[in-house]
């Protein structure tokens, strides 16, 4: 056991803004006592994130569209991340958002959480056709869905693809020049990493729901989640870039939470039709 120290105190209230109502009260709980009250900060957030239990997607009214052009795996994520949202943030408007960013996301990567390319569209082709081939599915989406350690970091080894602020990773596509821009994404991302520093490697899959897409065994998802921890994210230097796009890649929850902070038009495929939007209308309590 260990006294809080004053700098874990200030990085703890740093990154309070941007956590769920159940985080939150996690925090406040740990802070009722006084701070002479010896805590280990670690095993308070272990309790926290203990379980990661998945939601089926699953749903009988799901349209065929839904059923044939997105992931059995995309799907969970998205239905687990919807059922995790505290009971006051489960509005229409975060339905919509939800649907209308599913059917971007299969346009932005074909459901690849691995998915990296540059400005240039170069790294596209071989995230599509590699994505398709480890999961022997020749590009049918309704097909179960898969990505994998290896994968992510042969996808970040490509010498000709440029890695710069712009270049492009994730179920979202997203780049690091969102670390630049305060209101859509730098101070979520600065908060969200001392976060990520701050869990315990089991709980942070659990946070980061990196079960729902990638099946590596628990061993080598825990080896890849101290990577991620030990890493800083940046714009520009390729150490800091590529840290970003291991975060972004490997934690599917945070992609998708910068994903809903950026306004629709950062997004090429703002135009896409929305996928399964009855998907959040069932309850799996």
């Amino acid at each position: 056991m260990k006294k809080i120290s004053l700098i874990a105190l200030m990085s703890l209230f740093t990154f309070t803004a941007y956590l769920s109502a159940s985080e939150k009260e996690l925090i406040d709980k740990m802070f009722e006592s006084p701070l002479s009250v010896q805590l280990d900060i670690n095993k308070q957030i272990e309790k926290e994130y203990e379980h990661c239990s998945i939601e089926n997607g699953t749903n009988s009214k799901l349209s065929p569209a839904c059923k044939s052009e997105t992931t059995p795996q995309l799907r969970n994520l998205f239905k687990t991340f919807y059922v995790n949202q505290p009971n006051g943030s489960k509005t229409d408007a975060l339905k919509g958002k939800l649907s209308k960013l599913m059917g971007m996301v299969m346009k932005e990567s074909s459901g690849n959480p691995s998915a990296v390319a540059d400005m240039n569209g170069k790294g596209s082709r071989k995230s599509y056709l590699s994505f398709f081939k480890v999961n022997k599915s020749k590009g049918i989406s309704s097909r179960v869905h898969y990505s994998n350690t290896i994968l992510l970091e042969e996808l970040l080894s490509q010498s000709d693809v440029l890695f710069n602020k712009q270049t492009n990773f994730g179920l979202a596509q997203l780049s690091a020049d969102r670390l630049t821009i305060k209101k859509w994404g730098g101070s979520y991302l600065k908060d969200k990493q001392t976060l990520i520093k701050a869990l315990p490697e089991k709980q942070l899959l659990n946070w980061c729901m990196t079960r729902s897409v990638y099946n590596d065994d628990e061993v080598t998802l825990k080896k890849y989640a101290t990577k991620i921890k030990s890493c800083v994210m940046g714009y520009k230097e390729e150490a800091g870039i590529k840290c970003f796009a291991r975060i972004v890649n490997f934690c599917p929850r945070l992609a998708i939470d910068l994903a809903l902070e950026q306004p629709l038009r950062y997004f090429e495929t703002k135009k896409a039709t929305p996928l399964c939007t009855k998907l959040f209308e069932e309850s799996s309590e």
